[in-house]
């Protein structure tokens, strides 16, 4: 199974945390993705959020993807 979301964010992303499902940090299980391209410009936080580490614009189209 997987857990995704969907949910576009504002332009001042760096460095904010942004909520994604449940996932165990460091497994490689959890994908990003930024309009549809991969992402790899953000680090793990917690087993709930992610911090991009770079801006995002605003209104960018973000699918986070959790392989169970």
């Amino acid at each position: 199974g997987r857990a995704d979301r969907r949910k576009p964010i504002g332009s001042d992303a760096a460095g904010t945390a942004y909520s994604v499902p449940q996932y165990v940090l460091g497994t490689g299980k959890l994908t990003v993705y930024l309009g549809g391209v991969k992402c790899e410009e953000f680090q793990e936080s917690t087993t709930t959020a992610i911090i991009f580490t770079s801006a995002i614009p605003a209104g960018m189209p973000i699918v986070v993807v959790v392989e169970a």
